[in-house]
This record gives C-alpha cells, sequence and structure tokens, in this order.
C-alpha cells in the first residue's frame, strides 16, 4: 500500500502504462470536486470509476481485494479512513472471480483519506475504503483500476 499527495505522484508514473495514463487523468482532474459519477475505460490498461457516496461504519462493510487490478484512490472531496491488512491475513468470505473481487472479513490498522491524498492497493493488500473519520459524510473519490498482467515493472 501507498500513501501519498498528488503533489508527490509523478514519481509512481514508473510502475507502467497503466500509472502513466492514470496519472495524467488525475492530474487534470484534481481540482474538480464536482467531477460527475461515472464509470468508463481511459485505455487498455486502466478503467476510472468517480464515486459519490456517504461514509460508513466499519461493521457495515467488509474488506476487498483484487487480483487482476490494482486500485488507485483519489480523494476529491471529504475525508474517510480506510481499513488495510495483508490479505494472508484475512479470511475471504466470498469471491467473483469473474468481477476480480474477493471479499474478505479480519483484523486490520486505520488510515485517514484526505482531499488532495490518494492510495495505491496492490493485489496483495485487502481494504476497507469508504468509512466514517469524524463523522458520516458524503464524498467524492475517484478510483483507477490499473491492470496488473504485464503492468509493473517492479
Amino acid at each position: 500500500m501507498v500513501i501519498d499527495h498528488i503533489s508527490h505522484i509523478e514519481k509512481y508514473r514508473s510502475f507502467g502504462p497503466g500509472f502513466e495514463s492514470g496519472i495524467r487523468f488525475l492530474l487534470q482532474h484534481q481540482n474538480d470536486p464536482a467531477e460527475p459519477v461515472a464509470r468508463y475505460k481511459l485505455d487498455e490498461n486502466v478503467d476510472v470509476m468517480v464515486n459519490q457516496y456517504e461514509t460508513k461504519y466499519p461493521e457495515e462493510s467488509n474488506f476487498e481485494a483484487h487480483n487482476k487490478y490494482i486500485d488507485v484512490q483519489f480523494m476529491l472531496k471529504g475525508d474517510e479512513l480506510v481499513g488495510w491488512a495483508p490479505r494472508e491475513k484475512l479470511s475471504e468470505i466470498s469471491a467473483a472471480p469473474e468481477k476480480d473481487y474477493y471479499e474478505l472479513f479480519g483484523e486490520s490498522d486505520y488510515f485517514p483519506l484526505s482531499e488532495g491524498y490518494f492510495m495505491i492497493f496492490f493485489p496483495e493488500d485487502a481494504h476497507q475504503p469508504g468509512l466514517v473519520k469524524d463523522h458520516p459524510e458524503q464524498v467524492t473519490k475517484i478510483v483507477l483500476k490499473v491492470r496488473v498482467e504485464g503492468n509493473l515493472p517492479l
């Protein structure tokens, strides 16, 4: 997992072609908290989701993980907490391989995601986004789904 501010995002371009186009998108839209809710394909390596939702309490959701995609989650407006744990330390509840979505349960650490910051979650990172920080609030977040296969020089 990576947590950083958008002002430092240039150093992650070397992660692969999906990161290059995804970072370009985030930099173009970083100052638009009214970005419309949408889901579309940016290119062959990246899907983009612009989400608006109200944060919830940890007991109202479980962890998720992905095998084929890396999540880059950028907070446009609002604040939330995000649970994180190594995937191998959690128990799998359900699997939907056709959607690349794996639901997990267990103990974690919590990290703030505030306006202007992003988190990167790799396949080994189980994450529980969208959690209440101080009080339930409406947030707007851009999520990049970056394809893993052949995309990472790491």
